[in-house]
């Protein structure tokens, strides 16, 4: 039930892979993963250093059912960054998700949000195709509305 796993702490479960993917298989039945195997999912660690934590989450569809999306990523809050940052984060989240500049939200629980696991990081720039892949996103970026923070000016 999506609302169990709704309040669900994922900071509870970081020393528990296991316990982490089946937060994800849960969050996710609505999204595609009603058939996902629970003993395919892999959970691996991504975190960046800002005191939260990024797994990447994996999973396999039961008799070779293809599972979309099969990589996901579960963002696990600490409880400062989800008072103080989350106001902000999720309506540029949904905002950004919806005009295709950042993948959109699947699910968001009480310390936590699973996005598709999507883009590689660390992008090159060396080619001329590089830089009109740059200039298509940005292009979509500059048609974001930027109304969507007036309500957070000070």
């Amino acid at each position: 039930d999506t609302d169990m796993a709704a309040v669900m702490k994922s900071q509870e479960l970081h020393s528990d892979p296991k316990a982490l993917g089946l937060l994800v298989l849960e969050a996710l039945k609505p999204h595609g993963w009603e058939n996902v195997d629970p003993f395919s999912i892999v959970v691996e660690e991504h975190s960046g250093g800002s005191g939260n934590m990024t797994f990447r989450v994996r999973a396999t569809g039961i008799d070779g059912v293809e599972v979309k999306p099969s990589e996901v990523a579960l963002h696990s809050k600490n409880a400062w960054h989800m008072q103080s940052d989350e106001a902000r984060a999720t309506p540029a989240a949904t905002l950004f998700g919806d005009h295709g500049v950042s993948p959109k939200r699947l699910a968001t629980g009480v310390d936590w949000v699973i996005e598709p696991w999507e883009g590689h990081g660390e992008p090159t720039w060396a080619t001329l195709n590089d830089m009109k892949v740059l200039g298509s996103e940005l292009a979509k970026l500059h048609k974001v509305p930027t109304d969507w923070c007036d309500s957070f000016s000070a």
